[in-house]
């Protein structure tokens, strides 16, 4: 395994000495900075293998620390093994640039092979996302093998990444939006922008939320409830169809009493004459439509004294149902259907 820049660590001792020679090229590597890039070797040098996605921060605070060349190689390595390759090219231009004569003729051939083929896959993308602040997920879906994620951001303005050729899966992260995914098969030296449109997570529906004291709010789509509706609408509809078929057969028997006075039943009797065929079928009339009448009073005061009792229990278990039992409820909710025939009315149900 190649490792850049390890003289750092084997001759740490030697490390002030040699930046007083080189000051004029150079800047010097404080502290700060030589722990955190003693760590990234650390990494690197891992027994169970080389840890890239450890050792790349390291390496990277070691650089903002101190900006020296020195650390790029190392910065550079790791970015291009975690496939960020537009930080690998940026590094590893830096360190041949600024390192020129001072790298040993191997390392600088090896490098450069290395930056050649980096360039040859990459593709440069120009991101922004409005509102400002979201993080960006790379995450980049090869033919074989598990994706390659990285994450970048927060975008705050125009943000340039570059990637390695291939289908990508580009998704912006805000706190409070919805997450927006964006994906694109990415073609080397082809290069593309995307902004993305941040939408607001709307609030969580009030039917399922907590009253105020913390209980369980109300949830008018209950099974219970429901049947509580449909039992109110029976008894409705009930009391009006036996009120029409009263009113129908209470003018039907003041026609007989018209046309035969105070004896309807003698009038019937005399079936030969007009007014006792009239008579005869107004009187039959009359007592069919008092019969579904009665019938439909019957059926509205069970519906009205079943819609009491179905929205009383209602009230009383909406504490103790669950989101889950409520849509189940739901799904098989109690129906109620009133039906009315020519000598018959009642109710067709499902429980």
């Amino acid at each position: 395994m190649r490792f850049t820049g390890l003289r750092l660590l084997r001759f740490a001792p030697l490390l002030a000495l040699l930046v007083v020679k080189t000051a004029s090229a150079d800047v010097t590597i404080s502290e700060e900075a030589r722990k955190h890039f003693n760590a990234g070797v650390a990494y690197l040098q891992d027994p169970d293998g080389a840890r890239y996605a450890e050792a790349y921060p390291e390496f990277l605070a070691a650089y903002q620390a101190s900006p020296s060349w020195k650390i790029l190689g190392n910065l550079g390595l790791a970015a291009m093994k975690l496939e960020r390759d537009g930080e690998a090219v940026d590094a590893y231009t830096k360190y041949l640039a600024e390192g020129a004569n001072d790298l040993d003729p191997a390392e600088k051939e090896q490098i450069s092979r290395d930056l050649n083929t980096v360039k040859t896959s990459l593709v440069n993308f120009t991101f922004d996302a409005t509102p400002s602040g979201a993080i960006l997920i790379d995450e980049r879906v090869p033919a074989t093998g598990s994706p390659v994620v990285n994450r970048y951001g927060p975008l705050t303005g125009p943000n340039k990444i570059g990637v390695k050729a291939g289908k990508h899966r580009f998704t912006a992260q805000l706190q409070g939006y919805d997450n927006l995914v964006w994906e694109v098969d990415a073609q080397p030296g082809i290069d593309q922008s995307h902004t993305f449109e941040l939408q607001k997570t709307p609030p969580p529906s009030a039917g399922g939320g907590m009253s105020v004291n913390g209980s369980p709010a109300d949830r008018p789509t209950s099974g219970l409830r429901y049947a509580s509706y449909a039992a109110f609408g029976v008894g409705v509809v009930g009391i009006a169809g036996g009120t029409i078929f009263a009113l129908q057969s209470k003018s039907k028997h003041d026609a007989v009493l018209k046309a035969c006075g105070q004896h309807p039943l003698m009038c019937a009797l005399d079936a030969d004459s007009d007014a006792g065929r009239t008579a005869t079928s107004d009187n039959n009339a009359a007592a069919k439509d008092k019969t579904i009448a009665i019938i439909g009073y019957g059926v509205g005061g069970l519906g009205i004294a079943a819609g009491i009792t179905l929205f009383i229990l209602s009230s009383n278990n909406k504490s103790s149902a669950s989101s889950s039992s409520a849509s189940h409820v739901a799904a098989a909710k109690p129906r109620i259907t009133p039906y009315f025939g020519v000598n018959s009315a009642g109710v067709v149900g499902q429980f």
